[in-house]
């Protein structure tokens, strides 16, 4: 197969004489007087492709514009812009005047001249001549299957991330016969750290949305009710949980303008502590009960201070956790943790799990359909494997350990986010 030697484009050098009976100094000054006119009449499209650039750092669905406003900086009939893991692990960000299979063919394998680009700095250009390859080695080499068939026959590109964990390649391409002049090539050169300070930023913004999904799952995990909220009691986020005690109407609300509680004293007491914790003024938090409309043991509510981190902005919002517990409210059953953390036999889990949930024996004993003797030896061995003597101190132990988490899927993932919340 033949195989494509990338080259790296750099500006010309030296005072060797010329054929045309120039030195390298004169036709270093004509060559920069005619690139200065070049770049001149290409300002709207430079400007364009800066813009769109970090347009797309922000909001990723703009990366196809992006790169259809490099190629048309540099007058490439298609492109792509690769991103992923490594050299690699590539999947296609954008791309532009490529038919269905050309993407695949990028991608499909590790590709000789992407790898060769990994080598490479951010931002310095590297042109590839493209020969034709037979259309059953396409897989060899992704570069030289784009050349099969007369489609495409000169690329540019540049890596422009490389970092752990992180790569961003970027190529041009024009068909058989045409190159990438000095002019397409300085347009590319002026856009190139746009592209890839806008590539690193998209980068931040990537990590910061996924640990951001990854901190509200883990929210969600908190089998007590939490919600993130301001100190005005207005919610910011909250979890599920709380959604579900929320969704009983009976002292606890969440909504758009605040937290509130049963009558207007609750919702007093409650936002006015949150405003004192949030401030700081509360040490390490305040506790507090809120009455339920339909005479229940209270809620339980602790509010606590949150980090207030650096200070970024000129403002900074002042927040707080409310974290609420509802001992009327049926905890998740987390069978498969307590079997793993205990190794209790399926019948000796489910009992637990009543236990756990807040019955009494003889009403366990009922729901399992089993005997007093066969539920005190149930009981007798849940005691030794979980070390405890007690069915009070087997439900503390629960409720630190396994029964404090949520599990995925359980029916209160339906609860919707507090308006606003992304």
């Amino acid at each position: 197969m033949t195989k494509i030697v990338p080259r790296p484009v750099l500006p010309s050098s030296g005072n060797a004489q010329r054929p045309d009976g120039l030195d390298g100094g004169d036709h270093r000054k004509r060559a920069g007087r005619a690139t200065s006119a070049s770049l001149d009449a290409m300002q709207p499209e430079l400007v364009r492709a800066i813009q769109a650039a970090y347009e797309a750092a922000a909001s990723p669905a703009a990366w196809p514009e992006a790169l259809e406003a490099a190629a048309s900086v540099a007058g490439g009939s298609a492109g792509i812009l690769l991103f992923g893991l490594s050299p690699g692990e590539l999947t296609p960000l954008a791309t532009c005047g490529l038919d269905e299979l050309s993407p695949t063919l990028l991608t499909g394998s590790v590709a000789a001249s992407l790898l060769r680009l990994g080598g490479s700095p951010p931002g310095v250009l590297v042109t590839s001549e493209l020969p034709s390859a037979p259309s059953g080695r396409d897989g060899e080499d992704a570069l030289a299957a784009l050349g099969a068939g007369g489609r495409f026959g000169v690329a540019v590109g540049a890596c422009l991330l490389s970092e752990e964990g992180a790569f961003a390649a970027l190529w041009l391409l024009r068909p058989p016969g045409e190159r990438f002049d000095s002019s397409a090539l300085e347009g590319l050169r002026v856009i190139m750290p746009h592209l890839t300070r806008a590539m690193s930023v998209h980068l931040r913004v990537e990590q910061a949305e996924r640990r951001a999904a990854e901190a509200r799952d883990a929210f969600d995990r908190v089998a007590l009710g939490a919600v993130l909220v301001d100190e005005g009691a207005k919610p910011i986020l909250a979890n599920r949980a709380a959604h579900r005690i929320a969704a009983q109407q009976d002292g606890f609300v969440i909504a758009s303008d605040g937290l509130r509680g049963a009558t207007p004293a609750d919702t007093h007491v409650l936002q006015r502590a949150v405003a004192d914790v949030a401030r700081g003024g509360a040490g390490t938090g305040l506790g507090l009960r809120l009455s339920r409309a339909s005479s229940s043991r209270p809620y339980e509510v602790m509010v606590v201070p949150v980090s207030r981190g650096r200070r970024w902005l000129a403002r900074r919002r002042h927040t707080a956790v409310v974290f609420i517990s509802d001992s009327g409210l049926s905890l998740v059953s987390p069978t498969g943790l307590v079997h793993d953390l205990y190794g209790l036999t399926p019948a000796e889990t489910r009992l637990t799990l009543l236990l756990l949930g807040g019955q009494t024996l003889r009403e366990a004993m009922a729901v399992l359909g089993v005997s007093r003797n066969t539920a005190h030896t149930q009981l007798a061995k849940i005691f030794h494997k979980t070390g405890t003597n007690s069915q009070a101190e087997l439900v503390r132990i629960l409720l630190r350990g396994p029964g404090a988490v949520r599990l995925p899927g359980d029916s209160s993932d339906s609860y919707p986010p507090v308006e606003g919340e992304p």
